[in-house]
């Protein structure tokens, strides 16, 4: 019997078929046995399509079926506590896209539950397992010392829309389904939603965020926050969100420590290249850049995933790296509207 993890895809939507549908075939630990959407049809498509056998057109079928061993939740952000949580009621394991919920309470409600399973939970920020950002975290960990200062930024590029239209074929929806369209959003979920691979980056590099006294500028989109942040170990930082630069994405994390410094740029994440990462060790008077072989971030997710499953070991990000960085992104949201400090819990 094979020791791959037994997956079933919720949502077919976007990102499934730009990232997870490939990553799913890519992935050495994962057997794809199911697919699950709301609009049948358009599971079947998919289903036909990458030659998944099971086709679902409810979640409760998806979570009946015991071959399924674990879901990849591929649903929309307001979809995630009321999918997550009966899938972990139902023995499953989950990956869920980020952020892990859309609320402070639904976050809390999907660890509770997490907990009260004893299932996985990883969340779906592929970016922690880029083996470059990985070579910088040890760096961090080991040889930097003392961290005085932790970055990062996002500038969202006027030609996002076609970036996502130039890696893939055209998307395909359902009748169910609506184009995604991130500035029709509430404030705080955009902020969320275009921030939170960054602070998970930063709370995984910089440890935890403790303080927020953010900014919100009201030029350009509106949407441009600029917060001063306080960590736990003392060390301080800042994050900065730019609704449109006219220009290329650009994203990264700074961490200037006593003994070194990492400078990361992470690319557009559909680009499934590699960060660019540059250690300067003083130790050594000497820059090191990490380089490796080509490496779908997707698929290193789902095969950390299974390999948690299969050793019992801790999946990264959890379900608590989840709420610390939807608490963080809150805090911000909160001292930008308020003009006060916010502190992070």
């Amino acid at each position: 019997m094979s020791d791959k993890v037994r997956v079933g895809l919720l949502g077919v939507g976007g990102i499934a078929q730009i990232a997870h549908m490939p990553a799913l075939r890519k992935a050495a630990n994962i057997e794809w046995v199911a697919v699950c959407d709301q609009d049948a049809d358009l599971a079947r498509r998919f289903g036909d399509r990458y030659g998944v056998g099971k086709v679902y057109g409810s979640l409760a079928d998806l979570l009946a079926d015991e071959e399924v061993e674990a879901i990849l939740n591929a649903t929309r952000h307001e979809h995630h506590a009321d999918t997550v949580i009966p899938a972990l009621e139902a023995g499953k394991h989950v990956l869920v896209e980020k952020p892990l919920a859309e609320s402070v309470a639904d976050c809390e409600a999907i660890l509770a539950a997490v907990e009260r399973t004893g299932c996985k939970l990883q969340m779906g920020c592929m970016k922690r397992h880029d083996p470059a950002i990985r070579r910088a975290k040890e760096f961090i960990d080991e040889q930097m010392g003392a961290r005085l200062v932790t970055n990062g930024w996002c500038f969202d590029s006027a030609y996002h829309g076609g970036y996502v239209r130039s890696l893939r074929p055209p998307t395909e929806r359902g009748s169910a389904q609506r184009a995604p369209d991130p500035k029709a959003e509430p404030d705080s979920q955009y902020l969320i939603g275009m921030s939170v691979h960054n602070i998970d980056l930063m709370r995984m590099l910089g440890g935890e965020i403790v303080r927020a006294f953010a900014y919100r500028g009201d030029r350009g989109d509106g949407r441009i926050y600029t917060a001063a942040l306080e960590y736990a170990d003392g060390a301080c930082g800042y994050y900065q969100l730019l609704g449109v630069t006219q220009g290329d994405w650009d994203e990264g994390v700074i961490v200037e420590g006593e003994a070194g410094r990492v400078h990361i740029r992470t690319p557009f994440p559909y680009f499934n290249v590699l960060a660019e990462v540059e250690i300067f060790d003083a130790a050594q008077q000497a820059y090191v850049r990490p380089a490796a072989a080509g490496c779908d971030m997707y698929a290193a997710q789902l095969d950390a995933f299974a390999d948690a499953i299969r050793s019992d070991t801790p999946t990264t990000p959890d379900a608590h790296d989840g709420l610390m960085d939807q608490k963080v992104l809150i805090a911000i949201y909160e001292s930008a509207v308020s003009g006060e400090p916010r502190e992070v819990g």
